[in-house]
């Protein structure tokens, strides 16, 4: 017989005076944290947390994912960029909120998958920052930044998952994506009245003939990918529980709202890991339909197809003097190789912290003079437009082997478990398995696994969801808590 499992600690209907303790805790640290930057951030800090700290972890949980998703999104429609940190603020409330809660209640803290590779990951960064003498402040907040989406996950694991918290997580996520497709088919409508909501300058970018639409994010690109990772969500629930209306508006919606982005990962990766979760799933009927498919688009499509092949090609052809993201690929070697076996550094190659206090790396190879790297060029936003010359060129080749390995990790572990008996399981393990893959693919063009983007929120999210519903459901939780790392 089934256990009985026991609901989430953050249950509104009863107190729970250990969570609401390390709540207030972790209010008063960020506060004070706040306040010692300025007034400003202080006053702003006790306001984004006061909500939370009524209704505790469930909420708290959801506001973390939430503003990792959306933060840079609010900081853009306000015009005030310090609540694109109230994601940070957010996400160290959860973790102190959800790992003291157990600690207290006498339970082992759940490891995610590949967590001794983490660490060495963490480890070979730490050292190539004091050999070459990064600041802490630099490196430190750097770290952070980098493992974001990881610490994420880790706190949502910590806490009790089960079946009646997943579906209240599964409805709290289909609005969300009914919202972010209602806002695509907006800006589709509005133009440029939508995009300087978001962008003062009202600037509307075209893609292969295309208007690129960019919904509730700050850009196409972000949008495409959030998008691609909600149709693989949906989908993945309806090879598990079965195909309804609902599925198909939110596919439909989402899988439009990737294409209207324009953007070649979002596409590509997204048919990749749907094919692949479906050949997971239901392998006869996923490659019959593949093979029906295939043709028919390939010929629907040709001249798209060819425009796209063409437009990268020359692209990624191009002098390096003259392609920004070119440039990061190609000096990432020889950061690594210049530092080996250690590399230059957190914050110093490649990461958002790096762009924010401009590296010496950037300035010993004249990036202030190239178009993307620079904000006198126009704009900086290629300095953070990839995700692996911070994998490669910040703590080594070593630390980068240890970092894929990480990720393996996470891949192998959804794997097992998309053949789980408990249904909902299932569903996250596939979804989580789709999501790597897709941004495995995207992470060529967005920083996902190591970094700060609103896809990575989805990715983690799920991942941490998975971890602890599986420790959860297993007849020895605490042992089950062990396995998982």
């Amino acid at each position: 017989m089934r256990r009985t499992q026991p609901r989430w600690s953050g249950n509104t209907k009863s107190w729970d005076p250990v969570g609401t303790v390390l709540l207030l805790a972790g209010f008063v640290a960020a506060v004070v944290l706040g306040l010692a930057t300025s007034p400003v951030i202080g006053v702003l800090t006790a306001v984004v947390l006061v909500l939370p700290l009524m209704f505790k972890l469930r909420t708290l949980a959801a506001l973390t994912v939430l503003a990792m998703l959306f933060s840079g999104s609010l900081a853009s429609l306000t015009r005030q960029s310090v609540l694109g940190n109230s994601d940070e603020i957010l996400l160290a409330l959860l973790i102190v909120s959800a790992v003291g809660s157990r600690l207290l209640k006498s339970k082992p803290l759940r490891r995610l998958p590949g967590t001794t590779w983490l660490l060495l990951f963490l480890l070979f960064g730490t050292v190539s920052s004091l050999l070459r003498e990064v600041p802490p402040e630099v490196s430190i907040l750097s770290a952070f930044v980098i493992m974001k989406g990881w610490l994420l996950a880790f706190a949502l694991a910590q806490l009790e998952w089960d079946d009646t918290l997943v579906r209240s997580a599964t409805k709290l996520g289909g609005w969300v994506i009914f919202v972010a497709i209602v806002a695509s088919a907006a800006n589709l409508a509005l133009g440029q009245t939508w995009v300087t909501l978001w962008d003062p300058s009202g600037r509307v970018e075209t893609r292969f003939g295309i208007t690129t639409v960019q919904g509730l994010f700050t850009a196409p690109l972000a949008a495409g990918n959030v998008m691609a990772c909600a149709f693989l969500l949906v989908f993945a629930h309806s090879l598990v529980y079965g195909m309804t209306k609902r599925h198909l508006f939110l596919m439909a919606g989402s899988a439009a709202s990737a294409l209207l982005s324009g953007r070649r990962t979002a596409v590509v990766g997204g048919a990749a890991a749907s094919i692949l979760t479906g050949l997971r799933a239901k392998a006869a009927s996923t490659a019959l339909f593949v093979l029906v498919l295939t043709p028919i688009l390939i010929i629907s499509a040709w001249s798209t197809i060819t425009e796209v092949w063409d437009n990268t090609v020359e692209t990624y052809s191009t002098p390096r003097d003259d392609v920004a993201r070119t440039i990061l690929h190609t000096d990432m070697w020889d950061v690594a190789n210049s530092y080996f076996p250690f590399g230059a550094g957190f914050g110093r190659f490649g990461s958002f912290v790096a762009g924010e206090n401009y590296s010496p790396e950037y300035l010993a190879r004249n990036y202030q003079n190239v178009w993307g790297l620079h904000a006198s060029t126009g704009n900086a936003t290629f300095l953070t437009d990839t995700q692996w010359p911070t994998m490669i060129a910040e703590p080594g080749y070593i630390g980068a082997i240890f970092a894929v390995l990480a990720i393996l990790a996470l891949i192998r572990f959804a794997w097992k478990r998309t053949k789980s008996d408990l249904p909902a399981e299932r569903w996250l393990a596939l979804s989580t398995f789709g999501a790597l893959i897709l941004l495995l693919i995207a992470s060529f063009g967005v920083p996902v696994f190591f970094g700060s983007s609103p896809p990575q929120a989805i990715l983690f999210a799920v991942v941490g969801a998975l971890v602890g519903y599986a420790a959860t459901n297993s007849p020895v939780d605490e042992e089950a808590g062990r396995r998982v790392g």
